[in-house]
């Protein structure tokens, strides 16, 4: 199944940022263009790169035990020739840019649940709300498709607003932003490429006239052009070179300003895509606790509206979910490991229980199990005789 790109009408804010594209900055700011922003594209890549390196667990609940074990074989090859990792990232790129992701749903088991999923891309999706019936319509390139679970189109919202179910695209809503930072990478281009403005100012005692001007004008271009010999002008004209420092143009602070804007719309530290904040005083003392801070501020948003809509798409209602793992995400370094296992093993020791097997250990290691280390040996402590009491 195959789908054409076409523009669709999701808001008047979003239709005027599509018809027009214009900006106060004077940028046309498109969900394509947007991407040259380095900012923007260094924000999506982020945010796509952390979840596309997340495992994908189905998690079941049984009473009162809790049991993790790899999803559906739906999530491991979800269309013909695409991988989960292809899929996922398509996925998280479309939905952190424009505020939506879809799949259409095209093939499903005995009992009705979908076996396959193609992603398709958000301009083939639009919205109209039947007013008759009181409900929102959606049509894939004009041909009407209910949202799962009532028909095919599975879509996963983010943003989502009373009379907006769709989602809103951060990208239409900080065309402004966006823009700036644009037209100052456009002049910084410019300056380094041709000086951003006139090389020289040519001066003359007498007014040579609007003809006159222009021929002089055409006269010291055609000299000057690849040639470095010297210039011989007519009486009373002179040379001036006109240059304007970098540092008085600002484009530098501007294009900065624009970066930490846009990391703070996608919620990804500016650290994460080699962005250096301005007077930032808050630093962390590894990357643990820096990417436990991003977990709870930026990308919570993402995850957990993906989690919710994928789990939707199989059986088994609220004791069964699936779950992005964080485990490795959140892994500390090795020596917090060593001391985590440390801890682990005295707690084990005195509780008479233990916290985590030696094989455990070492598989979270990626090293083999040892003979014997599925056994929990307790150490005999050696009571220590108790010092005689005086009356």
């Amino acid at each position: 199944m195959s789908f054409i790109s076409k523009r669709t009408s999701l808001g008047v804010l979003e239709e005027l940022v599509r018809r027009h594209h214009g900006t106060s900055s004077g940028i046309p700011v498109t969900s394509e263009r947007a991407l040259r922003h380095s900012a923007v594209w260094g924000s999506l890549a982020a945010i796509s790169e952390a979840l596309v390196g997340l495992p994908l667990e189905e998690v079941t609940k049984s009473g009162s035990s809790v049991i993790h074990k790899d999803p559906p074989d739906l999530f491991f090859q979800p269309a013909p020739h695409e991988t989960w990792e292809s899929w996922i990232w398509q996925q998280v790129w479309t939905l952190a840019g424009k505020g939506r992701c879809y799949a259409m749903l095209t093939d499903f088991d005995a009992n009705g649940w979908p076996t396959e999923m193609v992603p398709i891309p958000d301009e083939s999706v639009s919205w109209h709300f039947d007013r008759r019936h009181n409900r929102w319509v959606t049509k894939v390139e004009n041909v009407e498709h209910k949202r799962w679970p009532l028909g095919p189109l599975w879509h996963c919202p983010l943003y989502p607003l009373p009379g907006r179910p769709q989602g809103m695209s951060p990208i239409a809503f900080h065309a402004e932003t966006i823009g700036v930072g644009l037209a100052a990478q456009e002049f910084g281009a410019r300056f380094f490429g041709d000086g951003g403005h006139p090389t020289m100012v040519v001066q003359s005692e007498k007014d040579p006239g609007i003809k006159g001007a222009q021929a002089l004008k055409d006269l010291i271009i055609s000299v000057t052009r690849g040639n470095r010999e010297p210039v011989v002008l007519p009486k009373g004209t002179s040379l001036e070179r006109w240059q304007v420092s970098p540092d008085e143009s600002q484009f530098l602070d501007t294009m900065r300003y624009s970066g930490e804007d846009v990391t703070r719309i996608f919620g990804v530290p500016p650290g994460k895509i080699g962005l250096a904040v301005s007077g930032q005083n808050v630093t962390y003392s590894n990357v643990t606790d820096a990417n436990a801070d991003w977990r709870v501020s930026g990308l919570t948003r993402y995850v957990t509206p993906l989690e919710a809509n994928l789990t939707r798409l199989i059986p088994g209602g609220r004791s069964r979910s699936l779950r992005f793992n964080f485990h490795a995400f959140l892994r500390a370094d090795l020596a917090g490991r060593a001391s985590a296992y440390k801890i682990w093993a005295e707690i084990g020791q005195l509780a008479g229980t233990p916290v985590m097997l030696p094989n455990e250990m070492r598989a979270a290691e990626g090293l083999p199990p040892l003979e014997g280390g599925d056994e929990f040996a307790r150490t005999q402590q050696t009571p220590q005789p108790r010092e005689a009491s005086h009356a």
